[in-house]
């Protein structure tokens, strides 16, 4: 299974029908309407739909190519006492993330982003494992992006203060 968030919206793609579900799709639908699918979605609401299909990952990378990629990463970071690191940024909290840069590595990216925006040194950081992806699609400009987030669980060294 794997999920796109676009703002409070989810579109799901399973190989099992939720039994409960309003919104549902397969492949077939999903490469006539494209995007439509997307458009149609109030971004206010929180609405799932549901692509169900025997191969979940074919549905998502046709989907995926209906958009501009993008690239980040980030970190779940924890200090000696377990605290985990937290941002908030355009009023809700987030995890510390950004784009990745030309010639970067995932990892490469996730210690940059995390030194840059949370003020931490890199040599304080450090990358304990790959955690999971996350997607999200948006809108800029005169087009729609589709973001692949590798996300990876870190650790601080135990005199660095998370505030």
């Amino acid at each position: 299974m794997y999920k796109v968030y676009f703002n409070h919206n989810v579109i799901e793609f399973t190989n099992e029908r939720p039994k409960d579900a309003p919104l549902v799709f397969n492949k077939m639908l999903l490469q006539q309407l494209g995007l439509n699918i997307v458009k149609t979605l109030n971004p206010d609401e929180n609405v799932v739909i549901y692509i169900v299909d025997e191969h979940p990952e074919e549905c998502l990378s046709i989907f995926k190519n209906l958009f501009s990629p993008v690239t980040a990463a980030g970190g779940l970071v924890r200090n000696q006492e377990d605290d985990i690191l937290m941002i908030y940024r355009n009023g809700i909290w987030d995890l510390p993330k950004g784009k990745t840069e030309s010639g970067e590595s995932d990892e490469e990216t996730a210690l940059r982003e995390v030194s840059e925006e949370c003020g931490i040194p890199q040599d304080h950081l450090s990358i304990i494992r790959f955690l999971d992806y996350s997607y999200h699609i948006y809108p800029q400009d005169d087009k729609w992006l589709f973001k692949t987030t590798s996300w990876y669980v870190m650790s601080a060294t135990e005199d660095e203060p998370l505030t």
